[in-house]
C-alpha cells in the first residue's frame, strides 16, 4: 500500500471515530501537529507543510487514543495504529475530556513502513 492510500485510510478513520482532521499552518516549532478538543469536537490539527508520512504519524497516534474494533482497517494501517497503541495511552471517546500529552509520539519510520509493500 502506497503512503497516499495510507494517509487516506487514517483520514477516514479518522472522520468515522469523530476526529474533524485539518491541515492548518502552524507556525513556529510546534511540530506536526496532534489532537485536541475545540468546543467539545476532537480535531487532529496537522501541519499543513508536513510531509505524508508526518502526517500519517500524527494521525496514527490520534487514532491510537480511540476504540478502533469497529473500524474497518487493512492490516497495514491497523499495524501501525497497533504499534502506537503498545505504547500506554488512555482509551478515548467523544465525550473524554483532552488527554494529557505524552513525550512517546511515533517516528516517521512508523508511518513509511506502514506504507511499504508487504514482505513475502
Amino acid at each position: 500500500m502506497k503512503l497516499p492510500e495510507v494517509l487516506a485510510e487514517l483520514e477516514e478513520a479518522a472522520k468515522q471515530v469523530g476526529i474533524r482532521v485539518t491541515y492548518e499552518a502552524i507556525g513556529g516549532e510546534l511540530g506536526a501537529g496532534g489532537l485536541c478538543k475545540v468546543k467539545g469536537q476532537w480535531r487532529a490539527i496537522i501541519d499543513k507543510r508536513t510531509t505524508a508520512s508526518e502526517r500519517a504519524s500524527v494521525l496514527a497516534a490520534a487514532l491510537a487514543r480511540f476504540p478502533l474494533d469497529k473500524i474497518s482497517l487493512s492490516e497495514q494501517v491497523r499495524e501501525l495504529v497497533s504499534r502506537v497503541i503498545s505504547k500506554p495511552t488512555a482509551e478515548l471517546s467523544p465525550d473524554s475530556p483532552m488527554p494529557s500529552p505524552t513525550a512517546d509520539s511515533p517516528g516517521f519510520a512508523d508511518a513509511q513502513a506502514a506504507a511499504a509493500p508487504p514482505a513475502t
